[in-house]
């Protein structure tokens, strides 16, 4: 320990090891041990003069900061400079020896050095001007004071020119090793102690040059850390806190208080970056001691810190004989590894409203915050079905972190992690109840401080070890202090501010705490928005260079972490790639390096972090062109290869397939891929040997790569989706399914034995089922709910018949308003937005594709042609067989006729969902009538895939009923551009078709808007269908007409209503259900369907066609005896299929009947979709002078009643006219 008294003079304590390592010799090797080659301390700490280098060991508690531990001085104190220091040991005899030479050599050497010192500082000082001289005497004297006094200095003209000093006590703490090695805790480390009787130091510095290029150098001090022309910085300028700032790296030493090697030997350790940070302040006063003979003192508060931040190769230990360095320990221990930190947490976290964050008025955009990777985000009970919504679109794009505080159900919480919520900021209750939930990883967790004092973090960090978020901190100082306190042994900490500034980020990053920061105060152009924070500057927060020029080693990879090449960044670099979105480095030769601005393969920026030691910059791109390598391959180390090449391979016979290639016929030829996939598969199931798994394995990876890329999936894609997997908290138990659980004798995971094991059917995850489990998730059989009607009441089975519980209108319109607004307002660029959000489709440039259509986006097999043939024959003549043969004329009265006639409406909009299943149908159902009507224009909206392309069965479908253009997007904004109109997309004046909750929303919304000008043809719902079956019906044929309709989502409804059936045949539908279902590709859907489905048994016929009209079901099957005769029974009802043989699947597809049709009870109210959907009915009356006359009474007495003068005047000056008489 080193210890100074009120002279400067030294003594030496040594003290024995408190304990030692309780591990295996062989392990506490290990523990320690470092592979390179050593690395030669830095020279000071080898000097003979550092004889004093010997310190204490303690169990005092552990201050640590960024990176390690964390020496402070705050404004009462200051801070032993480099700390160098050896322990030695040795028999008893021999310390005494060496104890007595070491304290006489070291009295001796700090005499000369204080005398040496004096002398020459003065005779620096002589060299100032009289003036600072005379000042410096003067502050001498008067500042000569006991501690806590405030001092009265005067500063000189040229402050902060001059040599100043300052005094503080110091005591040194040193920590236990503990026998973990992951979690090893040597740092010894110095800190101000009030207490006079520990010892005092004195650290001097000279201020040299002008004003905004002051530098700062140490002078000859032992005590001090050596340092020269170091920049000053001034922070806060013209504040109370207005201070100067410098930082740079030195080594820092450090003797392990217990022996880590296994012969008991002594050792030493260097820390090469470690931080040493100062803060000289200049308004704000001072209170520490001035020793009478140090120089002239800084006249204000002082603040200067260490930061054992590890550095390259760290710790490297060194076994120490009698204080003399020997051999270098050859294995290394990871000292880093103690920190319970998540060492690559990202460096702030820009916070954003998650509804609206697409559109900002100022700050970053969606694009930029991408770059940055993260954000932060509040959800409440009213937006948590829309948070559920933003993840599913940004996972991989963003790590978000929520506030959840506000949620009342902890399994909302749950739910939001387990869709892939980067971690969520709790209450310290919701914190209790999180605890306790399986899976859950605590890592995910951030617990929220709610109090602003000292003692109330201090209390919440000590009663958990998830992160801490502190809200809305006004009082900065007292953060810093706390992250000083605890230093990087703690858990994460966040913080935000109630006055976000540059410096409080950058001080808070700085000490490894995460500053979160408004969005809208951000920018990555620091240029155009002068006012805003520096995303750049709060990204390099905490980076380092280990180069003499300041340049940051950067790693340039592909999305899927593959290395292209490395090259340098700086600053200046990384601000103008933010800024441009481009791979924008640092030439050692030529300045900013744009990538590939000459040769074309520039690269789009998708992301830009730092490694865990903050040395080395990780920017990952999306490479055009050639590659990234100069010499036109992929990376600077050779061609892609592996799954990466074949990607490439497959991308490229994609965009332009060689004569005869093999691949490009399998894009072209779906059911073959499909048969190559299952066959490949079969063939490594039943591989056998290590080489035949791999080569089987290769070919499968191939042939699903290909169905991947065909559908315009890429790795990066699916890897994402295993990301999203991987943080999933609800487990499912993954049982083999349908066809393949009997193929291979599986039930519950596990191989049948010789008698049959009842067959289980588990949860699928795509929906919640309902308490009694009518969907099969605990007997194992997909079965709906049974009600017998004549057990309960009329409003208990009116109440069973609800459809499923729709989102809040208010929700959906939260959602939808804005899109249509900003498509409104931006045309083709808010559309195509939306597009590559919402579809993926980043390659579109346009949100049109105009007809005429390539061929080669409709090729297709020869039987899904025939097939489309037929069904648009077949819809065609149905809807043309509604037109009316002539115009409808009438003579009211003698004299009066009345007329009738059609004509088209001029523009419509047809939207073809996308969604789970591609629906040519609609796309036909829609287009044909319109065709038959003769509408002039046919815009078909349908959301296009991922690669930007649509389905070739909905672009041959347009093709055949004339459609002028095919908007390439969905959703709320595909129904608003064809409202209103962009750039590209036609307006029209009617839209139809059917769609998910926010397409009917935004139907709804533009057809009461009077400014668009349009009108819909209903509004829509999930599908749903209505099964009437008496004795005579056949059980097979009721559960597939149950299934057709429950296959199309799990918001889906079916009902069977049974006409006095016996429990046997009862049984005998719901055994073929059950069959049927679990045979099917979609079954995770129709399990969700039939959660929310049920069979009424009724005793006649009379009573299901009451229960049907009060249901008004979109489609009506009746497998009953006289169905003509029931059929007269029908008031509400879409479509209505009558009889055995007509399935509903005949009129969703090719018997001509339109599959448009109302849904959710709107049956009650609107047709299906029919010829008059396209059509407007246009009156007309022509009257002689005798109709005139005939009706003319009845027209004025009417006009008369109303009111309306000029109605009445209108007929009497005719009539006048006709009997010549004047008229008023």
């Amino acid at each position: 320990m080193k210890i100074f008294n009120q002279k400067g003079s030294l003594r030496e304590v040594l003290t024995p090891a408190e304990k030692k390592i309780s591990l295996p010799s062989g392990q506490r090797l290990s523990a320690i041990m470092s592979t390179q080659s050593p690395t030669v301390p830095h020279r000071s700490s080898l000097h003979n003069k550092n004889l004093e280098n010997i310190e204490e060991s303690s169990t005092s508690s552990v201050l640590r900061g960024k990176g390690g531990i964390q020496s402070t001085v705050w404004s009462d104190g200051g801070i032993l400079g480099n700390n160098r220091r050896s322990a030695r040991r040795g028999v008893l005899w021999r310390l005494v020896l060496i104890a007595a030479i070491i304290i006489a050599a070291i009295i001796a050497l700090s005499l000369g050095l204080v005398f040496g010192l004096r002398k020459t500082n003065n005779h620096d000082s002589s060299k100032s001007s009289s003036s600072t001289s005379a000042e410096s005497d003067s502050s001498s004297s008067s500042t000569s004071q006991s501690s806590g006094s405030t001092s009265s200095s005067t500063v000189s003209a040229d402050f902060p020119v001059g040599t100043y000093s300052f005094t503080t006590f110091l005591d040194t703490v040193t920590t236990d090793c503990t026998s973990n090695s992951d979690t090893w805790t040597c740092y010894p480390y110095t800190i101000y102690n009030s207490n006079k009787n520990k010892a005092m130091t004195t650290l001097n510095w000279i201020i040299t040059g002008s004003e905004g290029n002051y530098k700062i150098t140490s002078t000859d001090n032992p005590l001090s850390a050596d340092f020269e022309d170091v920049d000053l910085e001034l922070y806060s300028e013209g504040q109370d806190s207005e201070r100067y700032h410098f930082q740079f790296t030195m080594d820092k030493e450090v003797v392990p208080s217990v022996s880590i090697t296994d012969d008991d030997s002594d050792t030493v350790c260097y820390f090469n970056s470690t931080i040493f940070t100062g803060y000289l302040y200049t308004k704000m006063e001072k209170d520490y001691p001035t020793n009478d003979e140090s120089d002239n003192p800084w006249p204000y508060a002082v603040r200067a810190e260490q930061s054992v931040g590890g550095g390259e190769n760290v710790p490297n230990c060194y076994k120490t004989v009698n204080g003399r360095i020997t051999e270098q320990i050859t294995e290394g221990l990871d000292a880093m590894g103690a920190r319970r930190r998540d060492t690559m947490a990202f460096p702030f976290l820009p916070s954003i409203d998650f509804k609206s964050y697409a559109s900002p008025a100022q700050g970053l955009d969606a694009q930029a915050l991408s770059y940055i990777g993260a954000v932060f985000t509040t959800v409440t009970p009213a937006d948590i079905d829309d948070a559920f919504v933003y993840l599913r679109e940004t996972f991989g794009t963003f790590a978000t972190h929520f506030d959840a505080s506000a949620l009342e159900e902890v399994s909302d919480v749950v739910s939001l992690l387990d869709a892939g919520a980067a971690k969520v900021f709790v209450s310290l209750q919701q914190l209790q109840q999180l605890r306790t939930v399986p899976n859950i990883d605590l890592d995910r967790l951030v617990a929220i401080v709610l109090g602003q004092s000292k003692q109330e973090l201090i209390d919440t960090i000590g009663g958990t070890t998830v992160g801490i978020y502190a809200q809305n901190v006004k009082d900065v100082e007292l953060e810093l202090a706390y992250l000083k306190e605890y230093g990087t042994d703690r858990p994460a900490v966040f913080t935000s501010f109630a006055q976000p500034t540059l410096e409080n980020a950058l001080e808070v990053a700085k000490l490894s705490g995460t500053p979160i920061i408004p969005a809208a105060l951000l920018t990555v152009d620091i240029n155009a928005e002068t006012s805003l924070i520096p995303a750049g500057k709060l990204l390099l927060a905490n980076a380092t260079s280990d180069r003499a020029d300041g340049l940051f080693t950067t790693l340039v990879t592909d999305e899927r972490g593959v290395a292209l090449g490395l090259v340098y960044s700086s600053e200046e670099s990384v601000q103008e790639s933010l800024r441009t979105g481009r791979g924008v480095y640092q030439s050692r030769k030529r300045g900013l390096w744009y990538k590939g601005e000459s040769s074309g393969d520039v690269q789009e920026l998708v992301r830009v972090s730092l490694d865990c030691d903050s040395d080395c910059l990780n920017y990952v791109v999306r490479q055009k062109g050639r590659g990234f390598c100069h010499l036109a391959t992929a990376t600077c180390f050779g061609h892609y290869h592996g799954l990466s090449k074949l990607q490439q391979t497959l991308q490229s016979r994609k965009a332009s397939a060689p004569e005869g290639s093999y691949t490009a016929r399998l894009f072209n030829d779906p059911q073959m891929l499909k048969a190559k996939i299952m066959e490949e598969a079969q063939e490594l199931v039943e591989a056998k040997t290590k080489e035949e798994v791999a080569f089987e394995a290769a070919d499968l990876f191939y042939f699903a790569l290909t169905k991947c890329i065909a559908s315009g999936v890429s790795l990066t894609d699916v890897e994402k989706n295993l990301d999203a997997k991987s943080v999933k908290i609800k487990r499912r138990k993954g049982d083999a399914k349908g066809p393949f659980a009997e193929k291979f004798g599986v039930t519950n995971g596990a191989a049948k034995e010789n008698t049959e094991a009842k067959e289980a059917v588990k949860e699928a995850a795509s929906v919640p089922k309902s308490k009694d489990d009518p969907a099969g998730t605990t007997d194992g059989k997909i079965l709906m709910q049974r009600i017998v009607t004549a057990d309960h009441t009329p409003e208990e089975v009116e109440k069973v018949l609800q459809r499923p519980s729709q989102r809040s209108a208010d929700r959906i319109l939260g959602i939808v308003n804005p899109i249509i607004q900003n498509v409104r307002e931006r045309g083709d660029a808010a559309l195509l937005e939306y597009t590559h959000k919402f579809e993926k489709a980043t390659s579109l440039t346009t949100p049109v594709l105009r007809a005429p259509f390539p061929r080669s986006m409709m090729q297709l097999p020869p039987e899904t042609i025939a097939a489309i043939d037929t069904s648009f024959e077949n819809i065609r003549k149905f809807h043309a067989a509604q037109a009316d043969d002539k115009p409808l004329e009438v003579e009211t009265m003698p004299g009066v006729k009345c007329r009738r006639f059609v004509r088209p409406i001029e523009r419509v909009g047809l939207y073809v969902p996308g969604g789970t299943a591609v629906l040519p149908s609609t796309a036909l159902m829609l287009g044909v009538p319109a065709m038959v009507a003769g509408c002039k224009k046919i815009v078909i909206a349908s959301p296009p895939r991922a690669d930007g392309s649509v389905t070739p069965e909905v672009v041959y479908c347009a093709a055949k009923v004339g459609a002028e253009s095919i908007v390439l997007a969905g959703g709320a904004q595909a129904v608003a551009a064809m409202a209103y109109g962009t750039e590209s997309v036609t307006k029209v004046d009617k839209i139809l078709g059917p769609g998910n909750q926010f397409v009917t929303a935004a139907k709804m919304v533009v057809s009461n808007d009077t400014s668009a000008g349009v009108s819909i043809d209903m509004p829509a719902g999930p599908s749903e269908v209505l099964v009437i079956a008496d004795k005579s019906a056949n059980p097979a044929f009721v559960a597939s007409d149950l299934l057709s309709q429950a296959e199309h989502g799990v918001d889906s409804q079916v009902v069977l209503i049974a006409v006095d059936l016996s429990e046997q045949e009862l049984q005998a539908i719901e055994d073929e259900l059950h069959k049927q279902a679990m045979a099917l590709p979609r079954v995770d859907i129709v399990r969700g369907s039939i959660a929310h489905s049920v069979t009424l048994v009724v005793k006649d016929i009379e009573e299901a066609m009451v229960l049907s009209n009060m249901y008004a079901p979109e489609h009506l099957i009746l497998q009953v005896q006289d169905v003509e005769k029931v059929t007269q029974m029908v008031e509400n009802a879409g479509s209505v299929f009558m009889g055995q043989w007509t399935p509903e699947s005949v009129g969703d597809y090719s018997a001509g009947v339109n599959h448009s049709l109302p849904t959710y009870g709107y049956a009650k109210q609107y047709s299906g979709v029919n010829l008059g959907s396209y059509v407007k009915h246009i009156t007309a009356s022509n009257l002689t002078a005798e109709g005139l006359r005939n009706v003319g009474t009845a027209v004025m007495q009417l006009a008369k009643v109303e009111e309306l003068e000029a109605h009445r005047r209108a007929v009497s000056i005719r009539l006048a006219h006709m009997n010549g008489e004047a008229t008023a």
